[in-house]
C-alpha cells in the first residue's frame, strides 16, 4: 500500500511539474522562447505568431490548473482524491485525442512517428499508472 502511494505521488509529481513549467513559460515568455520550448517538449514545429500567441497564453492557463491538481494529488493523494478523476479525464482524453490525430502531427507539425509514440506512450502511461495506483477511499 505504501509502495503504491508511492507511485501515485511520483507519477502526479512528474506530470504536475511538467506541466507547470510549460504553463510558466508559456505565459511569461514571449512567443518565440514559448515556440522553442514547445519544440524541445513536444517535438512539433510551430510557428511564433500572433494567433499562436494569443492561444498559447490560453492554453497554458488550463496547463497551469493541471499542473496544480497533479500537484496537490502528489502531496496528499487520500485526501484529495476525487481530483484523481480530473486527471484520469485529462489524461485519457488526451491520448484519444493523440490517437485520432496521430498523422496530422507528423504531417502538419512535422513530428517524428518514434516521438509521437513515445509521447502517446507517456500519456498512456500517465493515465495508468494513475489509475493502477489511485488512493482508495478513507473510510
Amino acid at each position: 500500500l505504501i509502495m503504491k502511494n508511492n507511485i501515485f505521488k511520483i507519477v502526479t509529481g512528474i506530470a504536475g511539474v511538467y506541466h507547470v513549467l510549460l504553463a510558466a513559460i508559456g505565459l511569461l515568455f514571449p512567443i518565440e522562447i514559448t515556440s522553442k520550448a514547445f519544440t524541445l517538449a513536444l517535438g512539433v514545429n510551430i510557428a511564433a505568431t500572433p494567433q499562436l500567441e494569443f492561444i498559447g497564453k490560453f492554453v497554458a492557463v488550463y496547463m497551469l490548473a493541471f499542473g496544480i491538481i497533479l500537484l496537490v494529488l502528489a502531496f496528499n493523494p487520500a485526501k484529495y482524491r476525487a481530483l484523481t478523476y480530473a486527471g484520469l479525464a485529462v489524461f485519457g482524453i488526451r491520448f484519444i485525442n493523440r490517437i485520432f490525430f496521430f498523422s496530422m502531427l507528423s504531417t502538419t507539425f512535422g513530428m517524428t512517428t518514434s516521438r509521437n509514440l513515445i509521447g502517446s506512450a507517456l500519456i498512456f502511461l500517465f493515465f495508468i499508472g494513475m489509475l493502477l495506483t489511485m488512493p482508495k477511499k478513507q473510510s
